[in-house]
């Protein structure tokens, strides 16, 4: 299965839908709440992981 999309919801789930049309949620919340997570750079408006933001 090859990954076509991720798109960030509301409350820090993911929506992914794979090549095949295939669709499913990703809680990330428990990863946010890392410590790596809070090291990590925040995005910025031109950051281009967040064009498909809704």
């Amino acid at each position: 299965m090859k990954i076509a999309r991720i798109t960030p919801q509301q409350g820090g789930f993911l929506t992914i839908v794979a090549e095949d049309r295939r669709r499913g949620g990703f809680d990330a919340r428990p990863y946010m709440k890392s410590r790596l997570a809070r090291l990590r750079p925040r995005p910025t408006r031109h950051d281009p992981a967040l064009l498909n933001h809704p």
